[in-house]
Parts: C-alpha cells; structure tokens; sequence
C-alpha cells in the first residue's frame, strides 16, 4: 500500500513538473472563453489540444507564399451553431498557432439596461474607441466574435435594440495602436410588431 501511494505521488509531481494539465475550464471536448483565452499564437497544436480536450476537426488545408496552413475547427460551449478555429503553420515540423478566431453565437444580452436605441447607434463613428462606444452605448455590449493574428485583431461586440420587434447592433473593432477602435458598425432593427 505504501508503495503504491509513493508511486502515486511521484506520478502527480512528474506531471505537475512536465507542465501536462488537463483542460483549463471544462472537460467536455467543446471550448469555452477561457480555454480560448489560454491560447497564444506560436503555442504548439498539441498544446491547444490539451487545452481544448479534443483533437479537433482539420476543416480544411490551404496554401500561401507556398507554406502550408492548416484550419482545425471545434465547437464552442455558447451555441452548437458557433466555431472555434485554430489555423496552424508548421515550424521545424511543429504545427502552430498563427491565426485564432471564434464566433461564438451566443448572441446580445437582453436586459433593458444592455439595450441600445436609434439615437446612440447614430452617435458610433469609425475610429472611435471602444472605450466612447460603450459610454455612448451605456453598456459594454457582448463580444460575440473575436479573431486574433499577426496582422492584427478584430472583435465584434454586439447589443440589443430598444423596441418589441427584436434586432441587434453590432460594431467591429479592430486593435490599433493599442486600442480597439471602430471599423464598421451595422443595425438590424427588428420586425414591427402587427395588429
């Protein structure tokens, strides 16, 4: 008994030591924003599997400057309809990171309070902050997509319309200069309810 419990616990250190974890929020083979988060461009795919829990799916491969690219897709926790993807490029025979992405579908808050109305949706300019947004906004919104490379970052925050017909704006910002600022907006304002 004794030895099965050193044995035990020499296991447990050489694994702590080796830097092998299991998932970092959830074991369910699906992502969450956490485990999407612990990522980094230039980590290892097998790394990002660990992570993740699951091999993932090779969506596709493609070719540019003639390197290889390879996309591998996962399903995110927020929506069975969303994607986490992973496009990874060999380095000295390691597949890596260089290009994560995730939309993540799970719409808007939908709270009175998170709710944007004509009048503010008019005020969001192209290149301005994040920061102005949200205080015009009255609310941060919901990043529902968010994309990360070496040639910049993108995130998609979205809010609901103040009206009974349903509708969302959302405002894509890209990272510039350490801020994120606006590079398109768009409203769908809902369908009018009928008598």
């Amino acid at each position: 008994m004794r030895l099965k419990v050193i044995v035990a616990t020499a296991v447990g250190v050489a694994l702590a030591l080796s830097g092998a974890t299991a998932a970092t929020a959830d074991d369910t083979g699906k992502v969450d924003r956490a485990e999407f988060d612990a990522i980094e461009l230039g980590d290892t795919l097998a790394s990002a599997r660990a992570v993740f829990d699951s091999k993932g799916v090779h969506e596709n491969s493609y070719y540019a400057g003639g390197i290889e690219y390879r996309t591998m897709r996962w399903v995110p926790t927020t929506s069975p309809y969303g994607v986490v993807n992973l496009d990874v490029r060999r380095f000295d025979g390691v597949w890596r990171v260089v290009i994560k992405s995730a939309i993540w579908l799970d719409g808007p808050l939908d709270s009175e309070a998170d709710k944007v109305t004509k009048a503010e949706y008019r005020q969001i300019a192209k290149g301005m902050r994040l920061a102005r947004v949200r205080e015009i906004a009255g609310t941060a919104g919901h990043i529902t997509e968010e994309s990360y490379s070496q040639w910049g970052r993108t995130i998609l925050v979205e809010w609901p319309i103040r009206n009974d017909g349903g509708g969302t704006v959302g405002v894509r910002f890209e990272r510039r200069n350490g801020a994120y600022v606006v590079t398109e907006k768009y409203a769908f304002w809902g369908i009018a309810a009928s008598s």
